[in-house]
């Protein structure tokens, strides 16, 4: 039904033969033919006007409204449950951030102890830094063993890169 009140097009006019020039709101009888064909008369005149039951249109636009608060609803609970969602990210990402931190720490904390520097390789580190998110610190620990390896290695080179 909304669809079909949502094709009616609506017009101002002043009647020719009002004095008053009053404004009135209305739609064309022809074109409302084509939507609600059951709400436009024709008479039996010989110039066959055509008349549009406008008491017929109450109908229609309570079952339209219906449609609408129905609609607004279920749009209503949709935007309720996204909210619910992204409150549930947020508090994710703030534990995420955290636990980031947490290993950021760690991290710093290791290179203390190894006696490393983010200077020596700074993509080995932030690597790193990732392994520890994705597989945890034991894997970290077996990877800075080697890469002090290979950082002693490469210093007797000429340091990294050289």
């Amino acid at each position: 039904m909304l669809d079909r009140i949502g094709r009616i097009k609506t017009y101002s006019f002043t009647m020719k033969d009002d004095p008053k020039r009053q404004t009135e709101f209305g739609v064309v009888a022809q074109e409302m033919r084509d939507i609600f064909p059951e709400l436009v008369k024709e008479d039996h005149s010989a110039n066959r006007y055509l008349s549009v039951n406008y008491v017929g249109l109450i109908a229609p636009l309570i079952e339209a409204n219906k449609e609408l608060e129905r609609r607004n609803r279920d749009l209503r609970e949709q935007v309720a449950a996204n909210v619910e969602e992204v409150s549930r990210l947020k508090a994710d990402q703030a534990k995420m951030r955290g636990e980031m931190k947490a290993m950021q720490e760690d991290v710093r904390a290791l290179m203390v102890v190894t006696g490393a520097s983010m200077a020596e390789d700074e993509r080995s580190w932030n690597r790193m830094l990732v392994l520890v998110g994705l597989g945890g610190a034991g894997l970290c620990v077996v990877l800075l063993a080697w890469w002090q390896r290979r950082a002693a290695s490469s210093k007797g080179r000429g340091g990294p890169g050289a």
